[in-house]
């Protein structure tokens, strides 16, 4: 039977190293500050983020690191409660295996996402701080070419801020008249199959630099 090793291997990162049994003798209850906004949760819950671990152990040792009897912690409180849903939902094992090699969340269990592209902007870098690459994975599948364009984002920054630039210098050669119909597709393609953010920008600085041709 062909096992794919590097699936595995992925799935076996989203077990964290540190997990505390739910509701059991290590569980307890813990008080969070997102920059004043409170929140109650389970340690159980905290475990599922290796942030939040991180930075739970690191309170017990630090009690200036706490507000209000709560573990201070130093992010944007908006978007804080569906980071907390998706990690109860990880601690309440709502996720199955199809396969031995193949990790789905189950939609009926997976917390609701923001439609604004704004707010899943946002939720993203969120998702990328607090080290969650599932909650990460389905904030890309709502903006398609974000998802597309992620390939990048080790080296080009957030993908739906190169996302945005990307369509907002189509849209500028749109209203240029530099493009028709089947020179748009053909740069689509283009940008779809590099692989170096740099010379993607460089196509589309290229694409958006032609002299628009005069109509007589």
């Amino acid at each position: 039977i062909a096992i794919d090793c590097v699936a595995v291997n992925e799935a076996l990162e989203l077990i964290p190293c540190n997990a505390v049994d739910r509701y059991g003798s290590g569980d307890a209850v813990v008080k969070l500050s997102v920059s004043g906004t409170k929140f109650l949760t389970l340690r159980s819950t905290l475990s599922h983020s290796p942030v939040l671990d991180a930075i739970v152990q690191r309170a017990g040792d630090n009690e200036d690191l706490s507000n209000e009897g709560a573990i201070f912690i130093d992010r944007d409180p908006k978007h804080f409660q569906i980071i907390l849903n998706h990690l109860r939902s990880k601690a309440e094992g709502r996720q199955s295996f199809k396969n031995p090699c193949v990790l789905s969340c189950k939609d009926s269990h997976a917390v609701l996402l923001p439609k604004d592209p704004r707010d899943l902007r946002d939720l993203f870098i969120e998702a990328e701080h607090f080290g969650l690459p599932e909650l990460r994975k389905r904030i890309l599948a709502k903006r398609k070419i974000a998802q597309m364009l992620s390939v990048f984002s080790s080296s080009a920054g957030n993908p739906f801020d190169l996302a945005a630039r990307s369509l907002t210098m189509l849209r500028s050669a749109a209203l240029l008249g530099a493009t028709t119909l089947a020179s748009g597709v053909a740069l689509f393609q283009q940008l779809k199959e590099t692989k170096d953010p740099v010379q993607a920008f460089e196509t589309l600085k290229t694409f958006t630099a032609k002299p628009t041709t005069a109509t007589k």
